[in-house]
C-alpha cells in the first residue's frame, strides 16, 4: 500500500512545477472566452486554486508517510480536501459546451460568494464582540451586488448546476478521469463478495441490485448504482415484464424459480445462491 502511494510522488512534484508556472490562458482561446464572461473570479483562477489545493493536500500526506507518522482520521480529511479540490475543477471544464462549463463555474462561485457573505454578517453583526474594519459594511455591500449579477447570470444561463459533491461533482469528475472501463472494474471487484454471500453452501439468501439502463451514456449514478450490463455478465436475470422474478438453487443443484414478489419495478435483478 505504501509502495503504491510513494509511486506517486513524482506525479505532484511535476504538478508542483506546472502550478508554479502556470500561465494564463490567451483570450483568444476557448477558456479566455469564460474567462471574460465573468472576470471577477475567472473559471481558469478556480480551476488553479482546486488543484493546487489537490496538490498541496496530497503533499501533505506524503510529509506523513516520509515522517513514518500517520493519523487516520487527519490523513482522510488531508485525502477528502484533495478530492473535492481536483474533481470541482474537472467537474468545471470537462464537459466540451462552453454555456455549460460557465454554468458549473459559476455555481461554484455563487457558492463562494454566499459563504463570504455569510461570514460578512456575522462581523457586522452587533452581536459580535470585536470590531469590524471600517471598510466591512463597504465589502459586503459589494459582495451582495456580485453575488446578485451571478445568480441573474446564472438564471439566463438556466439555473445552478446540480452540484452535490457525491451525487454530482465526483462520479462526474471520476468518470471523466478514469473511464469506463476502470469504473466498472472496480464495480466488479465491490459484486464480488455479494455474490459469493448469496452462493454460499448455508443459503445466502438473495442479493438484489438496482442498476442503471445507460444506454452507453455517461450518468453520474451509475458510478454507485452500476449499470445493468455488469449485472448481466456476473449472472444476474433481467425480467422486463414481470419486474422482479428471484429464483435460488434446487437441492439437486437445478434452478427453481420461487413466487413473484411483484415490486413493479424493470429495472431490477436478482441473483441468488
Amino acid at each position: 500500500m505504501l509502495d503504491a502511494l510513494r509511486s506517486t510522488f513524482s506525479a505532484l512534484d511535476k504538478w508542483r512545477d506546472r502550478l508554479a508556472n502556470a500561465a494564463a490562458p490567451p483570450e483568444w482561446s476557448a477558456l479566455g472566452e469564460l474567462d471574460r464572461a465573468w472576470p471577477y473570479v475567472p473559471p481558469t483562477q478556480m480551476a488553479l486554486v482546486g488543484l493546487c489545493t489537490a496538490r498541496e493536500h496530497l503533499h501533505a500526506i506524503r510529509r506523513l508517510i516520509d515522517s513514518k507518522e500517520l493519523f487516520p482520521s487527519a490523513t482522510s480529511t488531508l485525502a477528502r480536501a484533495a478530492l473535492v479540490g481536483a474533481a470541482q475543477t474537472v467537474w468545471c471544464l470537462e464537459y466540451a459546451d462552453q454555456v455549460e462549463r460557465l454554468r458549473r463555474s459559476l455555481t461554484l462561485v455563487r457558492e463562494d460568494y454566499r459563504n463570504h457573505k455569510r461570514f460578512g454578517d456575522y462581523v457586522l453583526d452587533d452581536s459580535n464582540a470585536a470590531e469590524p474594519e471600517p471598510t466591512a459594511a463597504d465589502d459586503v455591500a459589494r459582495l451582495e451586488g456580485r453575488l446578485d449579477a451571478v445568480e441573474r447570470l446564472l438564471d439566463f444561463l438556466g439555473g445552478a448546476a446540480p452540484h452535490k459533491l457525491t451525487n454530482h461533482i465526483i462520479p462526474i469528475a471520476s468518470a471523466a478521469t478514469e473511464g469506463d472501463e476502470q469504473v466498472q472494474g472496480r464495480r466488479q471487484h465491490a459484486l464480488a463478495p455479494a455474490i459469493g454471500f448469496g452462493s454460499r453452501p448455508a443459503g445466502g439468501g438473495v442479493v438484489e441490485s438496482y442498476p442503471q439502463d445507460t444506454d452507453g451514456k455517461k450518468k453520474a449514478s451509475f458510478l454507485y448504482n452500476a449499470t445493468r450490463s455488469l449485472f448481466e455478465q456476473a449472472g444476474f436475470t433481467y425480467h422486463p415484464e414481470q419486474g422482479l422474478t428471484p429464483f435460488r438453487d434446487a437441492q439437486d443443484g437445478s434452478l427453481d424459480p420461487r413466487p413473484e414478489r411483484g415490486r413493479g419495478r424493470s429495472d431490477e435483478h436478482e441473483r441468488s445462491g
